[in-house]
């Protein structure tokens, strides 16, 4: 009976993940749409917290410059994470140590284990 409730579940979690993988693919070419979000749920965090609106407006315009250091990094990190996975040499790397693995849960299982 366990083992049909985690199959299920493990099937339920990766079709959401599934869902959101192809959700952020759709969304991640415009990191505008992040950007607002998290302006605006932070936003709302601080008038629930007591903050006045003005003065969340005034910090907010106050600081945002200083997200452009983060993002140029963030884009450094993708585009070059990109470039060095796509080499043949890294490519190859990758696709050896992909073959290790003969479960998907067997490489949690040794690192769970090997901590001790």
């Amino acid at each position: 009976m366990q083992k049909t409730q985690t199959a299920v579940s493990e099937g339920r979690l990766v079709r959401f993940g599934l869902k959101l993988a192809n959700w952020s693919e759709q969304w991640f070419p415009d990191p505008l749409v992040f950007a607002l979000l998290g302006v605006v749920v932070v936003f709302l965090i601080g008038v629930l917290a007591g903050e006045g609106p003005r003065n969340l407006a005034i910090q907010a315009g106050k600081s945002f410059w200083s997200l452009v250091p983060f993002t140029m990094q963030m884009v450094m990190i993708i585009v070059g994470g990109y470039v060095v996975a796509s080499s043949p040499a890294v490519n190859r790397v990758i696709g050896a140590l992909s073959g290790v693995p003969k479960t998907p849960r067997a490489p949690w299982r040794w690192w769970r284990f090997s901590r001790c």
